[in-house]
């Protein structure tokens, strides 16, 4: 197996981390609730996190002689992640992002970590389970979260 099946996993990694960051993003501006400030804060720093993913996912991308995905038209062809929705309530915000990361958490355990290890790439394989863990994470706190909206 060459690495072409590991570069399109990538990519559609990368694609879901695009539209996960412009997700929370837009969760962050519009998690109006008075009660809701702690978990805009969680919105915002997991927004970060996935800039930093993000740039991670596209440079080991280059190494390994692929081509990152570059447009917002790519990452939404390419995505498995949809995108927000126009109008959400915080639960029903909450609720998608908690889909949207164990989607993320199944197809790295299941593809991402198996193609790597395959195929020997011990960075790659390094990077998708720090990758993994963070957004394993993630889910924990937002599923603290679920029950309470």
């Amino acid at each position: 197996m060459d690495n072409q099946r590991l570069i399109k996993y990538l990519n559609q990694l990368l694609a879901n981390t695009m539209i996960m960051k412009t997700k929370l993003l837009r969760y962050y501006w519009y998690g109006q609730d008075p009660e809701a400030e702690h978990l805009r804060r969680i919105f915002i720093n997991n927004y970060h996190k996935f800039e930093d993913h993000m740039l991670n996912i596209g440079e080991r991308i280059l190494v390994i002689n692929g081509r990152p995905l570059a447009t917002l038209a790519k990452y939404l062809a390419e995505g498995t992640i949809e995108e927000a929705a126009a109008e959400q309530f915080l639960d029903e915000m909450i609720d998608q992002l908690a889909k949207d990361l164990a989607q993320m958490i199944n197809d790295l355990e299941h593809e991402g970590l198996y193609l790597a290890k395959h195929l020997k790439d011990q960075q790659t394989y390094q990077l998708l389970s720090n990758i993994l863990q963070d957004l394993q994470q993630q889910q924990q706190r937002i599923n603290s979260y679920q029950n309470k909206y």
